[in-house]
């Protein structure tokens, strides 16, 4: 097969200090918490990954968006009409990164 047996034997989440966030052995993914990472942040995620043709490794530096600062909600008229349609709209929210969000809920 392609894949060669591979398997990932570990994940590795670092602060950009070099500080270990998380180590997971043997998963095929690595499981991040909500809210468990710092805003505005550098991290490095590695992988360790065996098959069988021998050992391999990856890291790549991942920084963490700042949290949103507030935009506006509207709520247009609620109309037999319209219950089909937009119910809520969250406008012009930016995070200090200069990221412009717009939030549609229908």
């Amino acid at each position: 097969s392609d894949n060669h047996n591979s398997r990932v034997t570990r994940w590795i989440l670092k602060t950009a200090a070099g500080q270990i966030v998380k180590e997971v052995l043997d998963s095929p993914t690595l499981p991040i918490q909500g809210d468990s990472l710092e805003e505005g942040t550098t991290y490095t995620v590695g992988v360790d990954v065996r098959n069988d043709h021998g050992d391999g490794s990856k890291e790549i530096s991942v920084k963490t968006n700042r949290r949103p600062m507030p935009g506006s909600l509207a709520r247009p008229p609620q109309t037999v009409s319209e219950l089909d349609k937009l119910l809520f709209q969250w406008s012009n929210w930016t995070d200090p990164d200069g990221d412009v969000f717009d939030f549609f809920i229908s």
